[in-house]
C-alpha cells in the first residue's frame, strides 16, 4: 500500500459552544459559511493545541484471493504539539497496546507527553521514532489522521479548491449544510511515498450559523487504489470544545489486482487532556 504525506499539518470560530446558536434567520451563502467555517476551524486549532488523547483503532485487512481476514486492535496516546516557529501542528502516535496486550513498560507511559515536558534538543526526532516504531504495529501503512480535510478550510489553503453547495438534505439535522470540495491546483497538497500528486475531494457538514464542522468525508484517488477517510465531531466536557470522535477509513484496489489489498480501520477517541510542550526548538 502506499503511504500519504501532508506537505505540513496546517491546521488550525466562533466560541466553541455545545449547543447551535443563531446569528442569522436566513441560511448564509456559501461564501458566508465558508467564511464562518474558516474563522471556527482557526479558532478550533487555537485553542485544541497540545493536546494528547488516548486512541482506540480497531483494524480489519484482507487479500483477494485468500481465504483468511487479519484483524488487530491498537491502544495509543496520540497527540497534537505546537511549536514557536511552527506554521501548523505536528501530530505522533505511540501504540502502548496490541490486540489486549501491552508493548511498553509501566514505565514508559505518556512517554511523548513527558518527552514534550523535559524538552530534549532532539525531542523532535525522538518523538517521531516513536512514531515510526508504533507504525510497525499496524496492518497497513496508513497513517490516520482525523484533521485533514478541516484544515482544507482555513485561508491558507481554500483557493486551491472549488467548493459548492451538496445536494439535498444534509443528513445531520436542521441549519446543517453539506459543502462539497475538490482541489484543482498542482502540486496537490497530499503527496504519495512516490511524490505524485493525490487530489482532494470530499464533502464538509458545517452548522450555518456558527460555522461548526461536524463531520468531514475525505476521497483520495491514485491511478487504481482508492482510500476514503470519514470524521465525526462530538463535544468533550474536559475541553470544554467539541473534538473528534471517530474516524472510519477504508483502503481498497480494484478487481484486477492480483491479491490486492482491502483495509478498514475504526478509530475512537477518549481521555483528552492538555499537556505543557517546554521546548523552544523551532521546526524548519
Amino acid at each position: 500500500m502506499r503511504s500519504v504525506t501532508s506537505a505540513a499539518a496546517v491546521l488550525a470560530s466562533l466560541a466553541l459552544c455545545a449547543a447551535p446558536c443563531t446569528l442569522d434567520a436566513q441560511s448564509p451563502s456559501l461564501e458566508q459559511l465558508l467564511d464562518r467555517a474558516g474563522t471556527y476551524v482557526d479558532q478550533f486549532f487555537n485553542q485544541f493545541a497540545n493536546v494528547v488523547a488516548e486512541e482506540h483503532y480497531l483494524q480489519e485487512a484482507e487479500w483477494r484471493g485468500e481465504p483468511t481476514k487479519q484483524t488487530r486492535v491498537l491502544r495509543s496516546d496520540f497527540l497534537l504539539v505546537t511549536f514557536p516557529g511552527l506554521n501548523g501542528r505536528m501530530s505522533f502516535r505511540d501504540v502502548f497496546e496490541v490486540d489486549g496486550r501491552a508493548v511498553r513498560d509501566t514505565s514508559q507511559a505518556d512517554r511523548l507527553v513527558r518527552l514534550f515536558g523535559d524538552a530534549p534538543p532532539d525531542v523532535v526526532r525522538r518523538a517521531r521514532e516513536i512514531t515510526e516504531a508504533s507504525a510497525g504495529y499496524h496492518l497497513a501503512h496508513i497513517e490516520t489522521d482525523p484533521f485533514v480535510a478541516l484544515g482544507f478550510l482555513q485561508a491558507v489553503f481554500r483557493p486551491r479548491f472549488r467548493f459548492q453547495r451538496g445536494d439535498g438534505d444534509s443528513g445531520a439535522g436542521p441549519n446543517v449544510s453539506t459543502v462539497k470540495f475538490e482541489e484543482r491546483q498542482r502540486p496537490t497538497i497530499l503527496r504519495t511515498g512516490a511524490d505524485k500528486n493525490l487530489t482532494s475531494r470530499g464533502r464538509i457538514w458545517i452548522e450555518e450559523p456558527t460555522g461548526r464542522v461536524l463531520k468531514t468525508e475525505l476521497l483520495l484517488r491514485l491511478e487504481r487504489d482508492s482510500r476514503e477517510i470519514v470524521t465525526t465531531y462530538r463535544w468533550d466536557d474536559e475541553l470544554h470544545m467539541h473534538v473528534p470522535s471517530e474516524v472510519r477509513e477504508s483502503y481498497v484496489t480494484p478487481p484486477s489486482v492480483v491479491r490486492g489489498p482491502t483495509f478498514r480501520g475504526v478509530a475512537t477517541y477518549s481521555r483528552f487532556r492538555r499537556f505543557q510542550v517546554r521546548t523552544e526548538e523551532t521546526i524548519r
